[in-house]
């Protein structure tokens, strides 16, 4: 088996997949948090790691001699693996932001109280 190929193209793949997603969301939708499902957009968010883990492991089975198709298959799993793992590390990463204080009445009513007084 040629496990430094398998490796190699399932992080590939799975960074371009990623990447793919995020620069698609956040060209529809202006900021990568998506927020709403939106009908087409998340149908193509989800299928262009699809296609792209599909393009490796079709990639995988072409420079591979023996054992084809399990090869194949190992780089997909793993590339669908990585890619939920960067996803969830993404959805973890944006919900941790502190929220914005959006205008100046929500600034105002705000009470912070220092344990003194002037």
């Amino acid at each position: 088996m040629r496990f430094k190929l398998i490796i190699i193209v399932s992080i590939v793949v799975s960074i371009i997949g990623y990447a793919g997603t995020d620069l698609l969301l956040y060209l529809a939708f202006g900021s990568i948090e998506l927020t709403h499902p939106r009908g087409f957009w998340l149908i193509a968010a989800c299928l262009i790691p699809a296609l792209v883990v599909l393009l490796g492991g079709f990639f995988i089975y072409r420079h591979t001699a023996k054992r084809r198709v399990l090869q194949a298959l190992l780089s997909v799993v793993i590339s669908v693996f990585i890619i939920l793992s960067l996803f969830l590390v993404s959805v973890i990463v944006i919900r941790q932001r502190p929220q914005r204080i959006s205008n100046r009445s929500q600034f105002n009513s705000l009470k912070l109280d220092f344990g003194f007084s002037i």
